[in-house]
């Protein structure tokens, strides 16, 4: 404890480094998965699964309906 109250100036220097260190980190994660996900999401679907896929479509239109 005395170590933290002698350098109290310097370890909030290096916390405010670590903060603005992570979110640059989360910044660039969340836009290359979004990035990613926006790839996927325009890939075909799988032949034969089109019953999954209407079942998918009807609950997103349920979530919507509900939100409104």
């Amino acid at each position: 404890m005395s170590y933290i109250e002698a350098n109290r100036d310097r370890l909030e220097i290096e916390y405010q480094q670590v903060l603005q260190t992570r979110a640059e980190i989360r910044s660039y994660w969340e836009n290359r998965n979004r990035e990613r996900f926006d790839r996927i999401s325009m890939m075909p679907h799988k032949p034969g699964q089109e019953a999954i896929w209407a079942k998918i479509e009807e609950q997103k239109a349920r979530r919507a309906a509900q939100q409104e």
